[in-house]
């Protein structure tokens, strides 16, 4: 193991044992907790963000308006540099995201400085108005980032059952 992985293991290390030790502590300190009443939320065929819609939560406009055509294509081809696995990958790491909103600006953050021992598999959310159709043009904008990003069709339980 090269020593800059030990150096980050032990900083990982000493870290949770922080945390884990502060919480431990506050345990003892905290209040009991006040019931908070929960809404009526019963399941619905129309949106794939119920429960984000049952909490009240309110969904963030893009941060990055200036995610134009021309600034994405200059960030996808920068990250298709880095095309294949290093011979000194020990281990590939695959991650997954769920992405409701933004799924084209989470790939080009997770992109901007990926390590090249890592696969990233994003979920792209369907056609609203028919949920069993995916997003067009989606998956190409995310595989243009190279071939370490994987584009995911959301699937939408409910429609789906009652498509089928």
């Amino acid at each position: 193991m090269s020593t800059t992985i030990r150096a980050l293991a032990a900083l990982v290390a000493a870290l949770l044992l922080s945390f884990v030790a502060a919480v431990a502590a506050r345990a003892d300190d905290e209040p009991e907790p006040v019931p908070v009443a929960v809404a009526d939320c019963s399941p619905s065929d129309e949106t794939t963000l119920a429960a984000v819609e049952c909490a009240g939560i309110e969904p963030v406009a893009d941060l990055d308006p200036l995610d134009t055509e021309p600034v994405i294509a200059r960030a996808a081809a920068l990250a298709s540099e880095a095309a294949s696995l290093p011979a000194n990958c020990r281990y590939h790491s695959e991650a997954v995201f769920y992405a409701a909103t933004d799924w084209i600006r989470l790939v080009k953050a997770l992109t901007t400085d990926a390590s090249p021992c890592a696969d990233f598999y994003v979920s792209v959310p369907p056609i609203v108005a028919d949920k069993t159709k995916p997003r067009p043009g989606e998956a190409a904008k995310i595989r243009a980032f190279g071939p370490h990003t994987h584009p995911m069709s959301e699937v939408h339980y409910a429609t789906w059952s009652a498509w089928v």
